[in-house]
Protein backbone atom coordinates (compact mmCIF):
# COMPACT_ATOMS: atom_id res chain seq x y z
CA UNK A 1 0.00 0.00 0.00
CA UNK A 2 1.18 3.69 -0.81
CA UNK A 3 0.70 6.43 1.03
CA UNK A 4 -0.06 9.98 -0.98
CA UNK A 5 0.17 13.29 0.95
CA UNK A 6 0.62 16.78 -0.58
CA UNK A 7 3.22 19.23 0.58
CA UNK A 8 3.20 22.75 -0.15
CA UNK A 9 6.91 23.41 0.21
CA UNK A 10 9.99 21.59 0.70
CA UNK A 11 11.04 22.88 4.09
CA UNK A 12 7.97 21.17 5.59
CA UNK A 13 9.01 18.02 3.41
CA UNK A 14 12.14 17.88 5.01
CA UNK A 15 11.10 18.20 8.34
CA UNK A 16 8.43 15.30 8.18
CA UNK A 17 11.44 13.20 6.99
CA UNK A 18 13.46 13.79 10.11
CA UNK A 19 10.69 12.98 12.18
CA UNK A 20 9.72 9.50 10.76
CA UNK A 21 14.01 8.32 10.36
CA UNK A 22 13.62 4.77 12.12
CA UNK A 23 15.50 4.19 15.12
CA UNK A 24 18.08 1.77 15.65
CA UNK A 25 17.42 -1.95 15.47
CA UNK A 26 18.07 -4.58 18.84
CA UNK A 27 21.64 -4.74 16.81
CA UNK A 28 22.13 -1.21 16.87
CA UNK A 29 21.92 -1.13 12.88
CA UNK A 30 19.86 1.61 11.25
CA UNK A 31 17.65 1.37 8.02
CA UNK A 32 18.51 4.41 6.26
CA UNK A 33 14.88 5.66 4.40
CA UNK A 34 15.46 5.84 1.18
CA UNK A 35 14.10 8.03 -1.86
CA UNK A 36 12.97 7.96 -5.42
CA UNK A 37 11.70 11.00 -7.74
CA UNK A 38 9.00 10.95 -10.19
CA UNK A 39 8.56 13.73 -12.33
CA UNK A 40 4.68 12.98 -11.95
CA UNK A 41 2.56 12.57 -9.47
CA UNK A 42 0.38 9.92 -11.70
CA UNK A 43 3.47 7.28 -12.08
CA UNK A 44 3.25 3.85 -10.15
CA UNK A 45 6.16 2.58 -8.03
CA UNK A 46 6.57 0.53 -10.87
CA UNK A 47 10.02 -2.28 -11.41
CA UNK A 48 10.67 -2.24 -15.47
CA UNK A 49 10.11 -5.84 -14.83
CA UNK A 50 6.33 -5.24 -14.03
CA UNK A 51 6.00 -2.88 -16.96
CA UNK A 52 6.70 -5.52 -19.27
CA UNK A 53 4.76 -8.41 -17.66
CA UNK A 54 1.36 -8.05 -16.62
CA UNK A 55 1.79 -11.01 -14.09
CA UNK A 56 3.96 -11.42 -11.91
CA UNK A 57 7.21 -13.63 -12.66
CA UNK A 58 8.84 -16.19 -10.17
CA UNK A 59 12.02 -15.96 -9.33
CA UNK A 60 13.83 -18.59 -10.88
CA UNK A 61 11.75 -18.07 -13.97
CA UNK A 62 13.73 -14.49 -13.97
CA UNK A 63 16.85 -16.26 -13.72
CA UNK A 64 15.84 -18.65 -16.54
CA UNK A 65 14.53 -15.49 -18.81
CA UNK A 66 18.43 -13.32 -17.30
CA UNK A 67 20.77 -16.89 -17.97
CA UNK A 68 18.89 -16.58 -21.88
CA UNK A 69 19.96 -13.12 -22.33
CA UNK A 70 23.40 -13.94 -20.74
CA UNK A 71 24.48 -16.37 -23.69
CA UNK A 72 23.55 -13.36 -26.23
CA UNK A 73 25.35 -10.83 -24.25
CA UNK A 74 28.67 -12.56 -24.37
CA UNK A 75 28.58 -13.65 -27.88
CA UNK A 76 28.00 -9.82 -28.55
CA UNK A 77 30.58 -8.08 -26.64
CA UNK A 78 32.94 -10.80 -26.54
CA UNK A 79 32.98 -10.44 -22.21
CA UNK A 80 32.18 -13.85 -19.70
CA UNK A 81 30.00 -13.59 -16.72
CA UNK A 82 31.30 -15.48 -13.73
CA UNK A 83 27.82 -16.45 -12.52
CA UNK A 84 25.81 -18.98 -10.38
CA UNK A 85 24.86 -22.11 -12.56
CA UNK A 86 20.70 -21.79 -12.62
CA UNK A 87 20.09 -25.60 -11.37
CA UNK A 88 22.07 -24.28 -8.03
CA UNK A 89 19.83 -21.09 -7.80
CA UNK A 90 17.14 -23.22 -8.17
CA UNK A 91 18.11 -25.45 -5.64
CA UNK A 92 18.09 -22.71 -2.91
CA UNK A 93 14.89 -21.39 -3.97
CA UNK A 94 13.20 -24.73 -3.54
CA UNK A 95 12.43 -25.09 0.19
CA UNK A 96 9.33 -23.17 0.83
CA UNK A 97 10.31 -22.81 4.64
CA UNK A 98 12.16 -19.61 4.78
CA UNK A 99 14.52 -20.98 7.32
CA UNK A 100 15.60 -23.44 5.22
CA UNK A 101 15.46 -21.27 1.63
CA UNK A 102 19.45 -20.60 0.70
CA UNK A 103 18.26 -17.91 -1.28
CA UNK A 104 16.52 -16.04 1.58
CA UNK A 105 18.88 -16.57 4.08
CA UNK A 106 21.70 -14.99 1.78
CA UNK A 107 19.01 -12.14 0.83
CA UNK A 108 17.88 -11.48 4.55
CA UNK A 109 21.74 -11.70 6.26
CA UNK A 110 24.04 -10.29 3.52
CA UNK A 111 21.38 -8.87 0.99
CA UNK A 112 22.84 -10.13 -1.79
CA UNK A 113 21.23 -12.60 -4.41
CA UNK A 114 22.37 -14.99 -7.28
CA UNK A 115 24.47 -12.93 -9.71
CA UNK A 116 23.88 -9.77 -8.05
CA UNK A 117 26.17 -8.11 -10.57
CA UNK A 118 24.89 -9.32 -13.32
CA UNK A 119 21.75 -8.48 -12.72
CA UNK A 120 22.60 -5.15 -12.10
CA UNK A 121 24.27 -4.84 -15.24
CA UNK A 122 20.83 -5.79 -17.26
CA UNK A 123 18.91 -3.20 -15.42
CA UNK A 124 21.46 -0.32 -15.73
CA UNK A 125 21.49 -0.76 -19.40
CA UNK A 126 17.77 -1.26 -19.87
CA UNK A 127 16.30 -5.19 -19.66
CA UNK A 128 13.34 -5.57 -17.74
CA UNK A 129 14.17 -6.15 -13.78
CA UNK A 130 12.71 -6.33 -10.66
CA UNK A 131 14.94 -4.01 -9.05
CA UNK A 132 13.65 -1.30 -8.12
CA UNK A 133 16.29 2.02 -7.83
CA UNK A 134 16.46 4.41 -4.92
CA UNK A 135 19.02 6.67 -3.03
CA UNK A 136 19.64 7.75 0.41
CA UNK A 137 19.55 11.24 -0.56
CA UNK A 138 16.89 13.18 -0.30
CA UNK A 139 18.34 15.80 -2.32
CA UNK A 140 19.64 13.14 -5.38
CA UNK A 141 15.55 12.03 -5.34
CA UNK A 142 14.49 15.71 -5.56
CA UNK A 143 16.59 16.67 -8.59
CA UNK A 144 15.33 13.54 -10.49
CA UNK A 145 11.88 14.53 -9.70
CA UNK A 146 11.72 17.86 -10.47
CA UNK A 147 14.32 17.69 -12.94
CA UNK A 148 11.53 17.04 -15.96
CA UNK A 149 8.59 18.24 -13.65
CA UNK A 150 6.48 20.39 -16.05
CA UNK A 151 2.79 21.40 -15.16
CA UNK A 152 1.82 18.47 -13.62
CA UNK A 153 2.65 17.50 -9.66
CA UNK A 154 5.80 15.62 -9.04
CA UNK A 155 6.81 13.20 -6.38
CA UNK A 156 9.25 11.62 -4.24
CA UNK A 157 8.36 8.38 -3.14
CA UNK A 158 10.04 7.27 0.26
CA UNK A 159 10.88 3.67 1.33
CA UNK A 160 10.24 3.49 5.69
CA UNK A 161 11.35 -0.33 5.66
CA UNK A 162 11.72 -0.18 10.01
CA UNK A 163 10.01 2.82 11.26
CA UNK A 164 10.02 0.93 15.02
CA UNK A 165 13.15 -0.38 14.33
CA UNK A 166 12.53 -3.84 13.90
CA UNK A 167 11.95 -5.91 10.44
CA UNK A 168 10.27 -9.35 10.16
CA UNK A 169 10.67 -11.29 6.71
CA UNK A 170 7.05 -13.11 5.98
CA UNK A 171 5.94 -15.57 2.74
CA UNK A 172 3.24 -13.63 1.76
CA UNK A 173 5.51 -10.54 1.11
CA UNK A 174 8.51 -8.52 2.24
CA UNK A 175 10.27 -5.71 0.26
CA UNK A 176 14.28 -6.72 0.53
CA UNK A 177 17.33 -3.93 0.24
CA UNK A 178 19.96 -5.71 -1.67
CA UNK A 179 23.73 -4.51 -0.35
CA UNK A 180 24.66 -0.93 -2.11
CA UNK A 181 28.39 -2.16 -2.18
CA UNK A 182 27.93 -3.87 -6.01
CA UNK A 183 30.32 -3.59 -8.26
CA UNK A 184 28.13 -1.50 -10.96
CA UNK A 185 28.63 1.62 -13.10
CA UNK A 186 29.96 4.77 -11.43
CA UNK A 187 26.41 6.23 -11.40
CA UNK A 188 25.42 3.67 -8.36
CA UNK A 189 27.97 5.88 -6.89
CA UNK A 190 27.88 8.97 -7.94
CA UNK A 191 23.67 8.85 -7.01
CA UNK A 192 24.17 7.04 -3.87
CA UNK A 193 21.60 4.22 -4.98
CA UNK A 194 20.38 1.39 -3.59
CA UNK A 195 18.18 -1.50 -5.04
CA UNK A 196 15.52 -3.26 -3.31
CA UNK A 197 13.19 -6.41 -4.47
CA UNK A 198 9.58 -7.34 -3.28
CA UNK A 199 9.18 -11.01 -3.42
CA UNK A 200 6.70 -13.76 -1.85
CA UNK A 201 5.33 -17.10 -1.99
CA UNK A 202 2.35 -17.76 -3.93
CA UNK A 203 -0.16 -20.47 -3.86
CA UNK A 204 2.16 -22.65 -5.49
CA UNK A 205 4.38 -22.54 -3.05
CA UNK A 206 7.06 -20.95 -5.61
CA UNK A 207 8.86 -17.50 -4.61
CA UNK A 208 7.67 -14.45 -7.02
CA UNK A 209 8.66 -11.21 -7.86
CA UNK A 210 5.47 -8.79 -7.15
CA UNK A 211 4.74 -4.75 -6.73
CA UNK A 212 6.47 -2.90 -4.03
CA UNK A 213 2.92 -1.38 -3.32
CA UNK A 214 1.21 -4.10 -2.39
CA UNK A 215 4.30 -5.22 0.23
CA UNK A 216 3.10 -5.39 3.30
CA UNK A 217 2.23 -1.70 4.89
CA UNK A 218 0.26 -0.89 7.85
CA UNK A 219 0.58 -1.74 11.13
CA UNK A 220 -3.54 -3.08 11.05
CA UNK A 221 -2.44 -5.30 8.15
CA UNK A 222 1.06 -6.72 10.17
CA UNK A 223 -0.94 -7.62 13.26
CA UNK A 224 -3.61 -9.49 11.16
CA UNK A 225 -0.39 -11.26 9.58
CA UNK A 226 1.23 -12.14 13.18
CA UNK A 227 3.47 -8.78 12.73
CA UNK A 228 3.29 -6.77 16.00
CA UNK A 229 4.96 -3.41 14.16
CA UNK A 230 4.66 -1.48 11.39
CA UNK A 231 7.44 -2.48 8.38
CA UNK A 232 7.63 -1.50 4.19
CA UNK A 233 5.69 2.04 4.71
CA UNK A 234 5.88 4.05 1.27
CA UNK A 235 5.03 7.61 1.52
CA UNK A 236 4.36 8.98 -1.95
CA UNK A 237 4.96 13.12 -1.38
CA UNK A 238 3.44 15.30 -3.84
CA UNK A 239 4.58 18.68 -4.83
CA UNK A 240 3.44 21.73 -6.62
CA UNK A 241 5.06 22.78 -10.03
CA UNK A 242 6.30 25.93 -8.72
CA UNK A 243 8.29 24.16 -5.82
CA UNK A 244 10.31 22.10 -8.93
CA UNK A 245 11.23 25.41 -10.37
CA UNK A 246 12.42 27.39 -7.19
CA UNK A 247 14.10 23.64 -5.69
CA UNK A 248 15.90 23.09 -9.07
CA UNK A 249 17.92 26.40 -8.95
CA UNK A 250 18.97 25.65 -5.10
CA UNK A 251 20.07 21.44 -6.22
CA UNK A 252 22.25 23.35 -8.31
CA UNK A 253 24.09 25.68 -5.77
CA UNK A 254 24.45 22.23 -3.81
CA UNK A 255 26.22 20.89 -6.93
CA UNK A 256 23.33 17.98 -7.70
CA UNK A 257 22.77 18.20 -11.06
CA UNK A 258 22.99 16.68 -14.49
CA UNK A 259 26.35 16.84 -15.05
CA UNK A 260 27.14 15.91 -11.35
CA UNK A 261 24.87 12.86 -11.36
CA UNK A 262 25.87 11.52 -14.74
CA UNK A 263 29.23 12.70 -15.57
CA UNK A 264 28.50 12.53 -19.37
CA UNK A 265 28.99 15.30 -22.20
CA UNK A 266 25.13 14.97 -22.34
CA UNK A 267 24.65 16.06 -19.16
CA UNK A 268 27.32 18.57 -19.10
CA UNK A 269 25.34 20.39 -22.13
CA UNK A 270 22.00 20.21 -20.14
CA UNK A 271 23.36 21.50 -16.28
CA UNK A 272 25.13 24.36 -18.96
CA UNK A 273 21.69 24.86 -20.62
CA UNK A 274 19.66 25.45 -17.53
CA UNK A 275 22.03 27.91 -15.97
CA UNK A 276 21.94 30.10 -18.52
CA UNK A 277 18.38 29.94 -19.03
CA UNK A 278 18.47 30.88 -15.57
CA UNK A 279 21.07 33.97 -16.42
CA UNK A 280 18.61 35.54 -18.74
Amino acid sequence: MTRSEDFPDWDEFVKYINEIRPPKDCHGNIRPLLFRGHSNCDWKLETTLERTNSAPMSVIGYYRYAEAARLKIESFKECHWQVQPIDEVEKGLRDPVMVNNQFLIHLGAAGTIPNYEYLVYLRHHGFPSPLMDWTRSIYIAAFFAFRNARNKPASIVVLNESPDGLKLRASYGSIYRLDENVRAHRRHLLQQSNYTISIRLNGESEWEFFSHEDSMSSLEDAMQNGVPQRQDEILKANFDPRVATKMMGILDEMNINAYSLFASDEALMETLAARLSKAK
